[in-house]
């Protein structure tokens, strides 16, 4: 699948998540868990919408899933890094999430971060881009 057909994908099992019905989002981190590009996009789709993070974590194991998306976060983005084709563009995305959105365990990027937000969609249409050309 390329990453254009697996964004519209991402966004439409987006539409459907409420309460505890996350299996399906919840099968696309774990099947795509080694795809470093489409664990990004996962992750920015899934920390972008406040409700969807509040659908995602539960009450219980939310600081426990946050460390855990954290951690999948550094090493997806640790391997980005490390691929010449990203450069410079990458690593400074990856230090502003870093920094930013997982400082004071806030998980929502698009009230007060809003340049993170637009960082990330231009990276992730400069990927798809690379990918169709």
């Amino acid at each position: 699948m390329d990453l254009e057909t697996f964004i519209k994908q991402v966004k439409q099992e987006k539409t459907i998540i409420f309460g505890d019905n996350i299996n399906s989002f919840e099968q696309l981190i774990v099947q795509n868990r080694k795809d470093n590009k489409k664990q990004i996009i996962l992750v920015y789709y899934l920390l972008s919408d406040q409700k969807m993070t509040r659908s995602f974590f539960h009450a219980s194991d939310y600081l426990l899933s946050l460390r855990k998306l954290r951690d999948q976060l550094h090493l997806a983005l640790i391997r980005i890094k490390r691929n010449p084709n990203h450069g410079p563009e990458a690593i400074k995305i990856a230090n502003l999430l870093l920094k930013r959105v997982f400082r004071k365990q806030s998980v929502c990027l698009h009230h007060s971060s809003n340049d993170i937000v637009l960082q990330m969609e231009q990276f992730l249409y400069q990927i798809t881009d690379e990918k169709s050309s």
